[in-house]
C-alpha cells in the first residue's frame, strides 16, 4: 500500500503536532507500507535523523508560508498536485486544516481516497484552527473546510476534537474518533536510560525541587501563570521551574516577557530555559528528574505532555480544560486546577511537595490511565480505515 501523508507540521518543527505525524509515518513504515510525507522546505528532519528514515520526504515550496498566512496557495497546491499525480498513491492522509484547504481546490482531480485528521487544539466556540485572531473568521474557515467534505472520512484523536467537528457542521457518518497519544513502549524504554539530562540542556540549576512545564513556550500553555506561581512556591521550597524551548522563533517574545516578569518577582534565577530544543528521545529522562510536572494550558486538543507526564509516573498538575479533562482525573492521577489561576497552581504544586502519600497515590494510578493513549492503537485504527477505503 502506498500512503501519502500531508503534514501540517513535522518533527522537529513543533512539539505536539509534528511529533504525532512523525510517529504515525514511522509506525506505518515499520508495518511495511510505502510511506511518503510532504513537508515544508525549511524542515530539518533529514538532517536531524541518524541514517535513512523509513519513509520518503517530499519538500514543498511555500508550504509553511501558506499555512501561516504569508503566501497564497498557488505554489504549494501545484506542487502537492504534482506529487499526487506522479506517486500513484492508494490513500492520502491529511493532517491539519490548512493542507486540507489546499486539497479542496483540486479534489476532483485527485483519485485516491482522502482521510482527514487535525491536531489543531480547538477551544469550543472560540478557536478551531488558530489561523485568524477573530473567532468568527477562524470558525468560519474551519466550518468551510469541514463542510466541503473533500475527504472520505475524518478521524479525530480526542473527544473534544470530535465534538468540535460536529459543532461546525461535520457529518456524523463521516466522522469518528479514536484516542491518539504516545509511543508507550518507546517512552518506557527511554525512561531506563541514565544520561545526565540536566547538564545536557540546562545551566545553573541549584535547587532541591524541579518543577517542569514541558511543551512550547506560548501564552496559551499557561507559562505566565506558572512563573507567578513559582514566586509563591519559592517562599516554601528551594525550587526551579524548567521551561523547554522550541526551534520556533515566534516563541522568543514570550521568553523575553517571562524573563522580565521573573525579574519583577525577584525569582529570575529560579526560571530556567533549556539551551535549545530538547530531542524527543531525551524528554522521558527530563520528566524523570522532575519533582512535579505542570500542564496549566488554557485548552488542548488532548495534551501530549500530560500523557507523557503520567507515562513517566510523575506527580502532575493539569488545568481542568477541554482536552486535558480527557486525560486527568482530580486526585486520582493528577491534581486539576482552574485555568489562568496562579494561586491555585501554586497551591497544587505545594500539595504534591508536602503530601508524599497523595503524590504516591497519583503516581500509582498513572500507569493504567495511559493505556488508551497509545499511538499503536490509533495506527491500528488507521490501518483498518485505509484497507476498507481502498477496497471500496
Amino acid at each position: 500500500m502506498k500512503i501519502l501523508l500531508l503534514a501540517g507540521q513535522f518533527y522537529p518543527d513543533l512539539a505536539g503536532s509534528g511529533i504525532a505525524t512523525h510517529m504515525i509515518a514511522n509506525k506505518l513504515a515499520q508495518r511495511g507500507y510505502d510511506v511518503t510525507v510532504c513537508v515544508d522546505v525549511s524542515n530539518s528532519y533529514l538532517r536531524t535523523v541518524n541514517g535513512s528514515p523509513r519513509f520518503k520526504i517530499k519538500f514543498i515550496n511555500n508550504y509553511k508560508a501558506f499555512m501561516t498566512g504569508q503566501s497564497s496557495f498557488q505554489n504549494p497546491t501545484k506542487e502537492i498536485y504534482n506529487v499526487i499525480k506522479e506517486g500513484n498513491y492508494d490513500v492520502i492522509h491529511v493532517f491539519s486544516y490548512l493542507p486540507m484547504l489546499l486539497l479542496t481546490q483540486i479534489k476532483k482531480l485527485v483519485k485516491p481516497p482522502i482521510i482527514f485528521t487535525f491536531w489543531n487544539a480547538p477551544d469550543m466556540g472560540r478557536r478551531s484552527i488558530g489561523f485568524y485572531e477573530s473567532s468568527k473568521l477562524d470558525l468560519q474557515l474551519a466550518g468551510y473546510i469541514i463542510q466541503s467534505e473533500c475527504y472520505e472520512e475524518m478521524i479525530l484523536g480526542s473527544e473534544v476534537s470530535y465534538k468540535s467537528v460536529l459543532d461546525l457542521g461535520g457529518s456524523l457518518e463521516k466522522t469518528s474518533f479514536c484516542y491518539h497519544g504516545i509511543d508507550v513502549k518507546d517512552f518506557e524504554r527511554c525512561l531506563l536510560l541514565n544520561d545526565d539530562i540536566i547538564s545536557k540542556y540546562f545551566h545553573n540549576i541549584h535547587s532541591d525541587k524541579i518543577i517542569l512545564l514541558p511543551g512550547r513556550i506560548t501564552k496559551r500553555k499557561g507559562v505566565f501563570e506558572a512563573v507567578k506561581a513559582m514566586s509563591i512556591v519559592c517562599k516554601n521550597y528551594n525550587a526551579s521551574l524548567l521551561l523547554t524551548r522550541s526551534d520556533d522563533s515566534t516563541d522568543k517574545d514570550t521568553v523575553d516577557n517571562l524573563i522580565m516578569l521573573a525579574k519583577e518577582l525577584e525569582i529570575e534565577d529560579k526560571i530556567i530555559f533549556s539551551c535549545g530544543m530538547i530531542k524527543q528521545s531525551d524528554m522521558p529522562l527530563l520528566y524523570k528528574v522532575a519533582s512535579v510536572v505542570i500542564v496549566p494550558s488554557y485548552y488542548e486538543g488532548l495534551g501530549f505532555t500530560a500523557i507523557e507526564a503520567l507515562a513517566a509516573r510523575r506527580p502532575t498538575v493539569m488545568a481542568n480544560v477541554s482536552g486535558l479533562d480527557e486525560v486527568g482525573k482530580h486526585e486520582y492521577n493528577c491534581l486539576m486546577i482552574p485555568p489562568k489561576n496562579e494561586k491555585e497552581l501554586a497551591y497544587a504544586i505545594l500539595r504534591l511537595l508536602k503530601e508524599p502519600l497523595l503524590a504516591e497515590k497519583i503516581v500509582r494510578n498513572a500507569k493504567e490511565s495511559i493505556v488508551k493513549f497509545d499511538m499503536d492503537v490509533f495506527v491500528d485504527n488507521l490501518e483498518c480505515k485505509y484497507v476498507r477505503l481502498i477496497g471500496r
